[in-house]
């Protein structure tokens, strides 16, 4: 009898473990594909977003500014 060479069963289990990990990779590219798709609007929504924040921010601080006199003007 001849012992096996570890190295070449070794090999072979991994060889069995890609071969399953196959059809779960498969599976995950139309999900991951998607998640991409999503992230791509996401950050298109957040460019667009960006102007109308920057057209607030000064009618933000004048609000502001004035309700601080307006309380100044109370105390």
């Amino acid at each position: 009898m001849r012992a096996q060479n570890p190295s070449a069963s070794g090999f072979g289990q991994s060889v069995l473990m890609f071969r399953e990990s196959v059809p779960m990779f498969r599976e995950s590219v139309p999900m991951f594909r998607e998640s991409v798709s999503m992230s791509t609007k996401s950050v298109l929504m957040f460019r667009e977003s960006v102007p109308m924040f920057r057209e607030s921010v000064p009618i933000l601080t004048k609000s502001v500014l004035n309700f601080s006199q307006r309380l100044l003007v109370l105390f």
